[in-house]
């Protein structure tokens, strides 16, 4: 799975140190704009030693149509979240894992996130 990173300075400080590719680094946006069949991973309190940390893992993309009513389509990604909180020690999950993805890739994905974060 492909791990991209949101841009701040914890991010910029990264990649300069190497810990992550500066390529991975993304502009911020919406998280519906995220890129699809990735990991992307957010941050909050960046100035703090362990950061608040959201990785958003969306599936791969589908059409998606009104229901009622209203015409019109968007196009749209099952998403999964993971947090890990200030301590980094207990994660929290919310959302859905997309079909075309399995545990084990998010669980590698993670663990690579995690490593990363805490060489920081």
């Amino acid at each position: 799975m492909k791990i991209k990173w949101v841009t701040n300075s914890r991010v910029k400080h990264m990649a300069a140190m190497g810990l992550i590719n500066e390529e991975d680094v993304i502009p911020r946006s919406s998280t519906s704009a995220y890129p699809a069949e990735t990991a992307t991973v957010a941050m909050r309190d960046v100035a703090m030693d362990k950061p608040w940390v959201s990785v958003h893992i969306r599936g791969k993309e589908h059409t998606q149509h009104y229901s009622t009513g209203y015409t019109g389509k968007w196009i749209a990604a099952i998403t999964m979240r993971v947090n890990f909180g200030h301590d980094y020690k207990h994660k929290s999950l919310s959302g859905e894992l997309c079909e075309t993805l399995d545990f084990a890739e998010v669980d590698t994905a993670i663990k690579q996130i995690k490593t990363a974060m805490e060489e920081a």
